[in-house]
């Protein structure tokens, strides 16, 4: 099951600025925040933005782990291919 869970924090405004979880059966996958007054459209937006972000990330870092020498991680985190690979270690 998918789930985007409002987390808080609950007050009186009832448009504010909320927290959010979004998560696969009971696992958070990841959180964004998102003023309610914005509607549902927007907030399933920046959910589907929150999870394509650690999504990237995530492939990001496989692709990092495969490369076989320093330098390689380095050329490409320095051409901006894949960003942060200089700092993931085999």
């Amino acid at each position: 099951m998918i789930a985007i869970v409002n987390v808080g924090p609950m007050t009186d405004d009832p448009g504010g600025l909320r927290n959010y979880e979004v998560r696969i059966n009971r696992d958070v996958i990841c959180t964004f925040q998102h003023y309610r007054c914005d509607g549902l459209a927007m907030c399933l937006r920046l959910a589907a933005l929150a999870a394509q972000r650690v999504e990237r990330a995530r492939l990001a870092e496989a692709f990092c782990s495969c490369l076989v020498t320093p330098e390689e991680k380095t050329f490409l985190s320095n051409a901006g291919i894949v960003p942060g690979c200089v700092n993931i270690e085999k």
